[in-house]
């Protein structure tokens, strides 16, 4: 008979799995042929895995935070700015900028749905897509230099963390559009439950709230960069099901990537 410590620790195991899937998932860090092994990865694994992104997003904007101090230390804030977004963007292989710049790339299509899906799966980089991805850049570069550097420390995990939120809030709410049997995100194209969005949320808002607990921002400013997120996944999502009728792959780097703007230039506005 399965005792009641057994099955705790067998769920804690499990909960453990999840959140490595969700690193494997999101990163291009490896975790050893022996971890791997032990993951035991599936298809439902990865499904239920995005309850951890904000989890592994908190992760890796601690990584990139820890470049920009670093890098600010020895070369100076603006080449601690560049080399933190180019940090994170290798630590993760760009999987959120690719899908940012393939949505823009998207816009090309005009008003045309099957057009805009076609150029979303389409390798080769366009106009929009590369304007979009210069301008994302600079103005991240130009946030971080405006910050003093503590509060830039904490901005880049908070981004991070509330990025991946926004991604999971867009599952849990839209359907997925493309086609699922040739999909390398099929396992994602099934509804986050309630629950697990809560988690992820829950996980995403720890560092923002550790930050005003310190006091680095206002209560205000917390407010105004949890306000600025809601409204931008708002939109976001009414403008998906208007336009795609539902969410991609792409879809949700584009909205990670705009959230972690958006958080930014709130600490900005909150610093001066």
């Amino acid at each position: 008979m399965t005792t009641e410590p057994t099955r705790s620790v067998d769920a804690m195991r499990e909960q453990i799995r999840l959140a490595l899937v969700a690193w494997q998932f999101l990163t291009r860090v490896p975790l050893g042929a022996a971890l791997e092994a032990w993951i035991m990865w599936t298809p439902e694994r990865l499904r239920a895995s995005a309850r951890y992104f904000s989890l592994v997003g908190m992760i890796v904007g601690a990584f990139g935070a820890l470049v920009f101090f670093l890098a600010t230390l020895a070369f100076g804030q603006t080449l601690g700015a560049i080399l933190s977004i180019t940090a994170t963007a290798v630590m993760t292989g760009a999987f959120h900028e690719d899908g940012f710049v393939d949505y823009f790339d998207s816009f090309g299509a005009a008003g045309d749905r099957a057009k805009a899906l076609a150029i979303m799966k389409d390798s080769r980089i366009g106009t929009f897509g590369a304007v979009a991805l210069v301008l994302l850049c600079a103005i991240k570069v130009a946030a971080l230099i405006e910050l003093p550097i503590w509060l830039a420390v904490a901005a880049i995990i908070a981004s991070h963390s509330l990025g991946r939120v926004a991604a999971c809030v867009v599952m849990h709410r839209l359907d997925y559009v493309r086609d699922t049997d040739l999909s390398k995100a099929k396992p994602l194209a099934e509804k986050m439950t309630r629950t697990e969005l809560l988690l992820a949320v829950a996980l995403g808002l720890a560092p923002l709230a550790f930050i005003a607990a310190l006091g680095l921002i206002t209560l205000l400013w917390t407010a105004v960069a949890l306000l600025a997120s809601v409204l931008l996944v708002a939109m976001f999502i009414r403008h998906l099901r208007a336009r795609l009728g539902g969410f991609t792959g792409d879809t949700l780097g584009a909205v990670e990537q705009l959230t972690e703007l958006t958080i930014l230039l709130v600490f900005v506005a909150a610093s001066r």
